[in-house]
């Protein structure tokens, strides 16, 4: 069971990649994206044709390295609650 929770606030990211290069654990990638529609607009940025996933939350140890490396300050590590 992951010890931390990392959320990346979708609507704001630009996927520009520094979590993913800077994270040591390797918890986040980005992929392409295939929501299409206007019901995705605001929530995805669709001009960049990627989105910034978790893909391995449970490898995080909390070292906030992507929290604090952010350009846009929307990735939150926090730890979970025994």
């Amino acid at each position: 069971m992951p010890r931390y929770n990392v959320y990346v606030n979708q609507s704001q990211c630009f996927a520009c990649g520094i979590c993913e290069d800077l994270c040591p654990r390797r918890v986040f990638k980005l992929k392409p994206t295939d929501f299409k529609g206007p019901e995705y607009e605001e929530r995805i940025p669709q001009w960049m044709g990627t989105i910034t996933e978790v893909v391995a939350e449970e490898m995080c140890f909390g070292c906030r390295i992507c929290e604090n490396q952010c350009p846009v300050g929307i990735i939150e590590v926090t730890q979970k609650e025994a």
